[in-house]
């Protein structure tokens, strides 16, 4: 209820009838920067320089809030990693509920890692999202469920620094030594793992990338390893690089991670040190264990009722039948930079909203148009590292999180009350929905 702007005039104006004339209202000055305020402590500096550096923004004041600064959770989980690092411990809801650095400061704890640090191996208990994957999507051929990422470099890049930094990778974050067996996930020890493949080839041009890359991904095994796979193309005196992971061991955040750590590992390499990469948080074994525990207990069968409820209400977009076919496209749409900044800055200072706000409330107005319907159900999808029912701290993780989860939209009469309506909606998802695909 409090407004985003406020602006003093000489008189109201009103029309002829003596009511207020809405559009002779001057324009507000919207200031979109706060006064700078320099860091006066160590924690807010910390604060402050891993806000601009994540956030990519130059100079960085106690009192600007994450959001307004481009902020939202997957960040605010790097800011926690970079803050680890500098010995500071923090929640990521201390991030998202505190937004300034003068307000996170003071919550922040010096650091006590005591998490497992050596070579973690075994069995792993399958997340709901993996369990998904390999007993209920049925895909025809699950081994092709990769994600990738290609660089180029100039210059030829020194397979001997590649193999050196691939191999500290794989022994550091566990889960890249996975293999999928009789239904059930199993973390190689390092001396039985092939821990990662690396393929080096020169390619005439450009165009025989994508044979070269569909090469590399169609050769993954799931039952053999290793999940993790690297080719290092050279075209003239151009490198291009080309990252392969599978999902079931990977996501947005652990791509994060890893590329973050190939650069460090990188680096000490060319400077003739020791590959050191920062500590380990929670294994992902760790971590699926604890979630089995929250399937068990009271604190998520308190959820049930609300997505119960969700499902009973869920309304599908209308006019669409079951084909068969898979209906996947992909849309590329590009907003301005200008529409971008104006979005980011009154947009969200407007209701106070976030990104996911926003691009749901276009969505849903755009179905009503298009549809005349007022409601429909998406399925969003959540980073999933939220809270269980015991501390852990998983920002420096890798593995498959992800958790998707139902809500059900709502157009209303106006736009902003649309807005309204779609950020409750999406705040009162118990813990960002993770729960939803446990139950």
């Amino acid at each position: 209820m409090i407004p985003a702007y406020m602006a003093q005039i000489e008189q109201i104006p009103v029309t002829r009838s003596g009511k207020l004339d809405k559009r002779a209202l001057p324009e507000i000055e919207r200031k979109s920067e706060r006064e700078y305020i320099a860091p006066g402590t160590p924690e807010e500096e910390a604060i402050c320089a891993a806000f601009a550096e994540i956030l990519n923004i130059e100079k960085v004041g106690i009192k600007d809030s994450f959001f307004e600064l481009g902020g939202d959770s997957i960040k605010a989980i790097r800011v926690i990693s970079k803050l680890r690092e500098k010995g500071y411990q923090a929640e990521v809801r201390d991030i998202l509920q505190s937004l300034t650095a003068e307000r996170i400061a003071a919550q922040l704890k010096k650091e006590q890692s005591h998490y497992e640090q050596g070579e973690v191996n075994g069995e792993v208990p399958l997340t709901p999202i993996q369990k998904a994957f390999l007993e209920d999507w049925r895909l025809a051929k699950p081994e092709h469920f990769n994600q990738s990422l290609l660089f180029t470099a100039d210059g030829r890049l020194p397979t001997e620094a590649l193999r050196a930094v691939l191999r500290k990778l794989a022994e550091h974050h566990d889960i890249l030594r996975a293999v999928y067996r009789d239904g059930k996930q199993i973390i190689l020890p390092v001396s039985e793992s092939k821990l990662y493949t690396l393929v080096t080839e020169e390619l005439a041009d450009v165009s025989e990338l994508e044979e070269a890359g569909n090469k590399l991904q169609s050769g993954m095994d799931l039952e053999a390893g290793p999940l993790f796979k690297a080719g290092l193309y050279y075209i003239g005196e151009k490198s291009y690089l080309l990252f392969v992971i599978h999902h079931l061991a990977v996501d947005g955040v652990s791509w994060r991670i890893l590329l973050e750590d190939f650069r460090t590992g990188y680096r000490q390499w060319k400077e003739g040190q020791e590959i050191q990469l920062p500590p380990k948080t929670a294994s992902f074994k760790e971590w699926s264990e604890l979630e089995a525990e929250y399937a068990q207990s009271r604190e998520l069968q308190r959820e049930l009722p609300y997505w119960q409820k969700t499902e009973a209400e869920s309304k599908l977009l209308e006019g669409t039948r079951e084909t068969g076919e898979s209906g996947i496209c992909n849309t590329v749409i590009t907003l301005s930079a200008e529409l971008t900044q104006t979005l980011q800055s009154e947009g969200m200072r407007a209701c106070h909203a976030e990104w996911n706000d926003i691009l749901l409330t276009g969505l849903v107005k755009a179905i009503s148009e298009w549809k005349g319907q007022n409601g429909v159900t998406v399925f969003l999808e959540g980073h999933g590292r939220e809270p269980l029912q015991k501390p852990i701290s998983v920002d420096r993780t890798v593995g498959w999180f992800t958790s998707i989860y139902p809500v059900n939209l709502q157009n209303e009469k106006d736009l902003t009350n649309t807005l309204i309506e779609t950020k409750e909606l999406l705040r009162r998802v118990p813990n960002h929905g993770i729960g939803y695909g446990i139950l």
